[in-house]
């Protein structure tokens, strides 16, 4: 045991994190299964228009138990196994690390619970709080300087001298790039999006809005081309097929079918309104254009 350097390192402390953080990610996944599998799956079963409002509101509740159930196991997972007698959660075991108090011993229940809740702040400080255990003086993270806690190696003993090592500069640096890296890439993501977008003006909104007409006037054409009765044989129709010119308010399609028969789609301040302008319209039931 080296009496010179007690505390974990770094990267030993990070890593006892990771296995943590996946324990308690496969734990919280089953946890939402159990929670909120079965209304998820009620709810999925429902039709649209006949959804229960009580349906949503066990969704609502069921979210919220997920929510407070692994709150608790995230709490008494960190704050029974630190206080315990291994003085260590499934991470730090594995790592051949512990957490001790002011004293070097075992801290207790509350004072775990402390330090739980103080990696919350930690979380809040772009994780600037646990890169803290890289720089300070005891290597302490923020979340063991509000709890008076300290991180070493498993082998230390009450009583053993806690040394106060340099101030670690690279650490602090190193500390801050990396709590300013994501965002400084949203930045540089946000720039290069601007940068790259294509310019909107009014031409390329104009030419976005007739392809919506043109789409509206190839549905609504097609079903009035729809085989009725054996008198009229449905047409495919193409972009092509429709003549598209601008209206004061709006926007008219034309199509002609094979037999001559001319219909118009107007879109009249956003509405859209179908007519027959030449042919048969009596016998396609659909009204002359006025």
């Amino acid at each position: 045991m080296s009496r010179i350097y007690p505390y974990a390192g770094f990267w030993r402390r990070a890593v006892a994190l990771l296995i943590d953080s996946l324990i308690i990610g496969i734990v919280s996944s089953v946890l939402y299964i159990l929670c909120l599998g079965i209304p998820v799956f009620k709810l999925a079963l429902q039709q649209p228009q006949s959804q229960d409002p009580k349906a949503f509101l066990a969704l609502f509740g069921s979210m919220l138990l997920f929510q407070v159930v692994a709150f608790v196991f995230f709490w008494l997972y960190f704050a029974l196994q630190e206080s315990g007698k291994a003085q260590a959660t499934l991470g730090k075991k594995a790592m051949g690390i512990k957490v001790v108090g002011a004293d070097g011993g075992r801290i207790s229940f509350w004072r775990a619970t402390g330090r739980t809740f103080g990696k919350m702040v930690s979380n809040m400080t772009l994780y600037f709080g646990y890169y803290m255990a890289g720089f300070t003086a005891k290597r302490q993270a923020l979340h063991d300087l509000m709890a008076t806690t300290y991180v070493v190696r498993e082998d230390f003993q009450p009583g053993q001298e806690k040394p106060v090592l340099n101030f670690s500069v690279g650490g602090l640096i190193a500390s801050i790039l990396a709590t300013l890296l994501p965002i400084i890439l949203a930045v540089a993501a946000l720039i290069i999006g601007i940068i790259l977008l294509p310019e909107t003006d009014s031409q390329s909104m104009e030419s976005l809005e007739r392809q919506i007409t043109v789409t509206q006037a190839k549905s609504k054409m097609f079903l009035l081309s729809i085989e009725d009765e054996g008198k009229k044989t449905p047409l495919p129709l193409t972009e092509n097929d429709i003549s598209y010119s601008q209206t004061h308010d709006g926007y008219r399609a034309e199509f002609t079918d094979k037999e001559g028969n001319r219909f118009v789609l107007l879109n009249q301040n956003g509405k859209y309104d179908a007519c027959c302008a030449e042919g048969a319209c009596e016998l396609l039931e659909e009204e002359p254009c006025r």
